[in-house]
């Protein structure tokens, strides 16, 4: 059952394909990732990565008209995940610098060390969730745009604030499971599942409410919270701004 519909561009699944199951026919390509459990333990109902090379790609025109946007996704860093320094890509549209103009460097929500980051490549500074993850366990992102900050959030609690303004691109893909480089490193080692692509900036409680779908109820509560230099410290209230 879909909790939320208004400005839903795509919505992967992931139960052993990467169809679009909002009507909208953005319809990603699996390469090499496998069938698993979801976060009820369900078979089939998510997407396994080995860490040596497996991957999604979507169609790059996703955000071409984001003049606000938001994307949820559900990862679970496998035992044998390797997290130091830059690692595990989840979502992300990054040529990794193949032109000299930069233009199709837009973004990354990927992890530094045991935490996750949201990316901007030099566009503004990053946002990185206060909670490091722990390895085996299911987490709930989302990063929001509402055309003049981004924000990200971890199982329905705001990490960071960053003023940012978003320039897309319709030619880099964007890849689940890695960034559009060679660097082993980049490759995601455990589940992902339950990517949502809105064409809006989700309020909080919307947020809380793809976090809880299906009653979901996660194992452990977050790790305590380790502050960063690099979370913003602007104030709330601009997530308000009306889209």
């Amino acid at each position: 059952m879909k909790v939320l519909t208004n400005g839903l561009v795509a919505e992967y699944l992931f139960d052993g394909n990467a169809l679009d199951t909002s009507g909208n026919g953005n319809h990603g390509r699996v390469e090499g990732a496998t069938p698993t459990v979801n976060r009820f333990n369900e078979p089939d109902r998510a997407l396994a990565f080995s860490g040596n090379g497996e991957f999604v790609v979507l169609d790059p025109k996703l955000f071409q008209n984001a003049t606000a946007f938001s994307l949820s996704i559900w990862v679970n860093y496998d035992e044998a995940a390797k997290m130091k320094w830059w690692n595990n890509a989840i979502i992300s549209q990054d040529d990794n610098g193949r032109q000299s103009d930069k233009s199709q460097r837009v973004f990354q929500l990927s992890t530094m060390n045991n935490s996750v980051r949201v990316h901007m490549m030099m566009n503004a500074p990053d946002v990185t969730a206060q909670h490091p993850v722990q390895r085996g366990q299911w987490y709930h992102l989302a990063v929001t745009y509402n055309g003049s900050h981004y924000a990200l959030y971890m199982n329905g609690k705001l990490q960071g604030i960053q003023e940012y303004t978003f320039r897309p691109s319709t030619e880099e893909p964007i890849y689940i499971g890695k960034k559009n480089s060679e660097e082993p490193r980049f490759y995601f080692h455990g589940a992902i599942d339950d990517l949502r692509i809105f064409s809006r900036a989700l309020s909080e409680p919307e947020i809380l409410e793809l976090y809880t779908e299906q009653g979901y109820v996660p194992a452990v509560e977050l790790a305590p919270p380790v502050q960063h230099k690099s979370s913003s410290s602007t104030k709330r209230k601009v997530l308000e701004k009306p889209i």
